[in-house]
């Protein structure tokens, strides 16, 4: 005797949605979602153990680092730096000035 399983398919809702606007323009799937700028919790928590790890090697791992590859080193230091600096032309020209009066008097 066979016992033949018949498995079935599972339903689409495909059929069922064809056509209809799920969402409105602009409206989130999920309105009370995550806001904005949240970090998730494995993520807080790495920066957490970082923190830690850093007040305890942060100083002498730098002084390795310099010591063994100033070129990385280097680099490091120059992608923690803001890619855009403002600059407030006036307030400069009015250092730049000071400078001047400044080493005139040497």
């Amino acid at each position: 005797m066979s016992t033949k399983k018949t498995t079935k398919k599972p339903e689409t809702t495909e059929i069922k949605q064809r056509g209809k606007n799920l969402f409105k323009p602009g409206q989130s799937g999920n309105p009370a979602g995550r806001p904005k700028g949240a970090r998730h919790k494995f993520t807080t928590q790495f920066f957490e153990d970082f923190h830690e790890a850093w007040k305890v090697h942060g100083k002498p791992a730098l002084e390795e680092a310099v010591q063994k590859d100033p070129v990385a080193f280097v680099n490091a230091a120059a992608r923690l730096m803001p890619k855009e600096i403002d600059v407030d032309t006036e307030k400069a020209g009015k250092f730049v000035g000071f400078q001047f009066i400044v080493s005139e008097d040497k």
